[in-house]
């Protein structure tokens, strides 16, 4: 009663059903252990009387399908020692097969069919003869036309050096024999036949019109020399193709090859076809003798066969009832198991089974725990992680904006600042520059000499005052970045160029004024300005290279010089130096950009800046 209250285990469910199969396969092992006693007896009769002469013939058959496969292989080869060792291989195996031959001869059997056999390895060391032969010849024609390729290019360099401008009919014979020359190489191809009759016939025509536009060359000394350079390439032309060694006769004794070779291809196919059907009906033949000897053993096995037939019925009986049981029991469960789980990971829902055996039952209790834990803590992750990608696109967006609108409010600060200083200043300047001049003429009296020195001096003052304005103008605003950054970038150069004659400037610029973003050019304007003149301070460069380009949707600056270079982690430091450095690299990460320094002692220096654009 204990027992029946406790259900059934995965032990319990197998021990069964295997003690079952374990006592029908011992009982049908004896059956079969008397069984075989009798037929082990039939099988010594049938091997001293039958199995030498399948032998034999099993050897015989399985030698000629192996000289008929080297044969085509020894067709295929171009190496004159793969041919030589696979014709001497074939001598010794078609000997061989010919003494296998003979032993069959010597038994008794199948006489008449020995002999024909005979006869055709005889006729098929005859075909592997003419076979490395046609092959010499190939090989032979195709080292000539290798050396005809080689002729055919020679000419046409010479065709090429040869200088006929200004000739009408000249040019119209050289490209004619450009014409003749690309089919000629055509030709030296392999080719089937018809196309290259077609070839040939359009190479002949294009020869007559090649002689027909030499003809019309005319007569004058100034051309005479190319008339006769001419004249000794179309010799030489000819001759590669229509001479004893030319293209034309080497593509006709290819084709006769070609022809040749076919031909003793089929003789071959047809007597290597004739060696197997004759090896075929000698299987055929020990065939039909051993189903002779196969008969004879059924009728011997007849009187066990029912019995046998029954124990396999059983143990086929037993092998099923066990897999039915297990499936029901174990496997279908498991799969169900294991379908359900598959569903819950791809996110679909499915409810998890509780049948089979109680370890799987116990085994379901468990999935369904971690699984349901772990939906729970992949949903709180996943609300988790959306909350935080939206807090950093805000906080992105927002920094971004921030940064755009700080570099825009300190250009419109810098504007203004360059216009109060043109209009205010500067006029005050202005009108103070023209009253001195105007004291100046009014005190034009000898008397007055003394007034005027210190005047003139106040008129200098101004004038260098307003030099001064102008540029802390242009170096708050440059006066031509309105224009377009491209101008103004061409004369800030031109007028750097004139300070600085010792320096090589090269600016090149690959890319439309209307593809950089209005926010972008007075950052690139200044980065540019800014490694000039820190070029012109510090480097000691003989040349300078600046390249702005578009590579996609990229937008790339860089400043290269030949000078000193420095140590990046020591010019970050100095305060001169690495303050320029922090504010061109502020200045192009507040825009969006990325910017690199690459610089070595005595190796130069190079600047890059790259921002992405839509």
């Amino acid at each position: 009663m204990n027992l029946l209250r406790h259900p059934l285990g995965l032990a319990s469910m197998a021990s069964l059903p295997l003690l079952l199969f374990a006592t029908a396969f011992v009982l049908l092992a004896g059956v079969l252990l008397f069984a075989f006693r009798d037929i082990n007896a039939m099988l010594e009769q049938a091997a001293e009387q039958k199995i030498p002469v399948l032998t034999q013939t099993t050897a015989l058959v399985r030698e000629c399908e192996w000289l008929r496969g080297m044969m085509f292989r020894l067709m295929q080869t171009d190496s004159e020692l793969v041919r030589e060792a696979i014709i001497i291989t074939l001598k010794e195996r078609i000997d061989e097969a010919g003494e296998m031959a003979s032993r069959l001869e010597a038994i008794g059997l199948y006489k008449d069919k020995v002999e024909s056999l005979k006869e055709q390895l005889s006729s098929l060391d005859g075909i592997a003869y003419d076979v490395n032969t046609l092959i010499t010849r190939w090989i032979i024609l195709r080292e000539q036309r290798q050396n005809q390729v080689k002729s055919l290019r020679s000419l046409s360099e010479e065709l090429i050096a040869l200088d006929v401008s200004g000739v009408e009919q000249l040019e119209a014979w050289k490209q004619g024999a450009y014409r003749v020359l690309s089919l000629l190489l055509v030709l030296s191809t392999d080719l089937d036949v018809p196309y290259g009759l077609r070839v040939t016939s359009e190479m002949y025509e294009w020869v007559r019109n090649v002689r027909a536009d030499l003809s019309r060359v005319p007569s004058t000394p100034h051309i005479s020399g190319m008339v006769e350079a001419a004249n000794h390439l179309y010799d030489k032309l000819i001759l590669c193709a229509q001479g004893e060694n030319g293209i034309i006769p080497s593509f006709k004794r290819q084709h006769a090859v070609s022809q040749q070779f076919a031909a003793l291809t089929i003789r071959m196919d047809a007597l290597s076809e004739s060696i197997m059907i004759v090896a075929g009906q000698l299987m055929a033949q020990a065939k039909t003798d051993a189903e002779h000897a196969r008969d004879g053993f059924s009728e011997r096995v007849s009187g066990l066969s029912g019995l046998l037939y029954g124990f396999v019925v059983l143990v086929l009986a037993v092998i099923a009832a066990t897999y039915l049981y297990l499936a029901r029991h174990v496997i279908r469960p498991v799969i169900r198991l294991n379908n359900c789980m598959r569903l819950r990971t791809q996110g679909f829902s499915a409810n998890i089974p509780y049948d089979g055996a109680w370890e799987i039952r116990e085994m379901a209790r468990s999935v369904f725990y971690f699984v349901s834990e772990i939906e729970h803590r992949e949903h709180e992750l996943r609300e988790s992680h959306a909350g935080l990608e939206e807090q950093v696109a805000t906080r992105t967006a927002e920094l971004k904006r921030l940064s755009n609108r700080l570099l825009q409010a300190q250009e419109e600060e810098r504007f203004k600042l360059a216009a109060e200083l043109h209009d205010d200043i500067g006029a005050t300047m202005g009108v103070i520059k023209f009253g001195i001049e105007r004291a100046l003429l009014m005190l034009d009296r000898p008397d007055a000499i003394k007034v005027q020195e210190p005047l003139n001096e106040a008129v200098d003052l101004v004038k260098g005052l307003a030099r001064q304005l102008r540029r802390i103008q242009n170096e708050l605003r440059p006066a031509h970045i309105d224009v377009g950054l491209l101008t103004s970038l061409e004369w800030f150069c031109k007028d750097y160029q004139g300070a600085y004659s010792h320096l090589r400037l090269d600016l090149a610029a690959d890319v439309d004024e209307n593809d950089i973003p209005m926010t972008l050019r007075i950052v690139l304007f200044r980065v540019i300005q800014e490694s000039l003149n820190n070029i012109a301070k510090h480097s000691g460069a003989t040349s300078v290279k600046i390249r702005l380009q578009k590579q996609g949707n990229t937008l790339k600056v860089s400043v290269t010089d030949n000078g000193v270079g420095f140590d990046i982690t020591a010019a970050m430091g100095m305060q001169e130096t690495g303050r320029g450095l922090k504010s061109m690299r502020e200045r192009v990460e507040l825009s969006g950009g990325t910017f690199i320094i690459r610089s070595k002692p005595n190796k130069g220096t190079q600047l890059t800046a790259c921002w992405k654009i839509n």
